[in-house]
């Protein structure tokens, strides 16, 4: 009988290391640079503040000041259900108006802070108006140029 032919190792199929399972983490990368002037954010509020619906209505002769007024508070975080006119009386100056006790006032207080206009309780032309934040603008808003 022929002794058995001698095997010789396989060289032509290289031994690697197992692959891993996912491939590796990348470094964080840079946050983008920033192009121009950085974005206005609306300034910190109590919380729940600016979940108060406000309706703003116009006491002057301005066409469209409450329009422009809810685009103003619109752009700092806040909602505006509903803009009018005011006919049942002139206003002094533009105010936001809130049901005392409620919580409303903390909210028309942030308002009047954000907007730079004055806060006060309801009066008796409104006190009984639905629920929410009422902000009355004025010929001294349409002035302000906001």
């Amino acid at each position: 009988m022929a002794p058995p032919p001698a095997t010789t190792p396989d060289t032509t199929t290289p031994t690697s290391p197992p692959t891993p399972t996912s491939p590796p983490t990348p470094p964080p990368a840079d946050p983008p640079a920033q192009t121009g002037p950085p974005a206005e954010q609306p300034p910190a509020a109590q919380p729940g503040t600016r979940d108060q619906p406000i309706r703003i209505y116009n006491n002057s002769f301005v066409k469209g000041l409450a329009e422009r007024a809810g685009q103003d508070i619109m752009s700092k975080g806040w909602q505006v259900s509903e803009t009018g006119n005011y006919n049942g009386g002139n206003i002094p100056t533009t105010t936001v108006y809130f049901q005392p006790g409620t919580g409303q006032e903390a909210a028309a207080h942030q308002l009047a802070k954000d907007m730079g206009i004055r806060a006060e309780p309801r009066f008796d032309g409104i006190a009984h108006s639905s629920p929410g934040i009422i902000l009355i603008v004025t010929q001294d808003y349409a002035k302000t140029g906001k």
